[in-house]
């Protein structure tokens, strides 16, 4: 049997806010198979600090605890020279994975893949999936879409610019917006629940957040998509701050 234990996140409004601190160090002990991390997370679209990775990384080597990094949403990041990536690449405990559905928008493909440099790992993890993980087409378009240089850098300044406006038009209108790096927005509308039925009503699918453990019904993800469905979306939300419809 597995046993699933979650740690959960301040949720104070600060500095700190849904943000991993060096707390999370006395969490990690002998007792634990695996660690798995998402960062950028999701949905706070938040990244580990770096420093604290690397306590992490060695914390988890010291209690000989594996260590799962899903970096899905990575793609979405700045490209930053330094040595961080060949760190984590040397350390044989650690797993790190990667998809083609965020960036590229290859949901019907599923491909993916994983880092490692634990050869027993690797090992077991194929005599664990199916023989056949990967099918050519699915093969060919990922090798394809990491060619893609220019599309990912043009893609990255586009949703900057676009994220950057939707922060500052959420905060004034009134929303508690938790500032993400990536393709998507975290925010809070303090006590209303019903705001994502309200929207789809007016044909806008917002993602409702209250099934996500430690968060509350009345926080919402969107997507940082084109400026003109960004504009619609603000348009809409305006609208339902001014006079909300009634969910029947």
């Amino acid at each position: 049997e597995v046993e699933l234990v979650y740690y959960y996140m301040n949720r104070n409004v600060g500095e700190n806010e849904l943000t991993l601190t060096e707390e999370f160090l006395d969490c990690i002990d002998s007792s634990y198979d695996l660690l798995i991390l998402c960062s950028p997370n999701n949905p706070t679209g938040k990244v580990i600090d770096e420093e604290l990775l690397k306590k992490i990384v060695e914390k988890t080597k010291e209690c000989h605890v594996k260590l799962l990094l899903d970096f899905s949403f990575s793609e979405f990041l700045k490209k930053q020279e330094g040595t961080m990536d060949v760190y984590l690449k040397q350390q044989p405990h650690i797993t790190m994975v990667h998809s083609f559905t965020k960036m590229y928008g290859m949901p019907g493909i599923r491909i993916g893949y994983g880092i490692l440099s634990d050869a027993v790992t690797k090992e077991e993890m194929k005599r664990q999936g199916p023989t056949w993980s990967v099918n050519h087409l699915a093969q060919v378009a990922g090798v394809y879409a990491l060619g893609q240089e220019a599309f990912v850098e043009k893609t990255i300044d586009y949703v900057t610019k676009e994220r950057t406006w939707l922060i500052n038009e959420l905060k004034q209108l009134g929303f508690h917006v938790i500032e993400g790096e990536v393709n998507y927005i975290l925010f809070q509308k303090i006590g209303d629940e019903t705001l994502h039925e309200r929207l789809l009503k007016r044909g806008i699918l917002i993602r409702s957040c209250g099934n996500y453990r430690n968060l509350t019904k009345d926080y919402y993800r969107i997507a940082v998509k084109k400026a003109e469905d960004n504009k619609r979306l603000l348009t809409a939300l305006k609208e339902e701050i001014v006079c909300p419809q009634n969910v029947l």
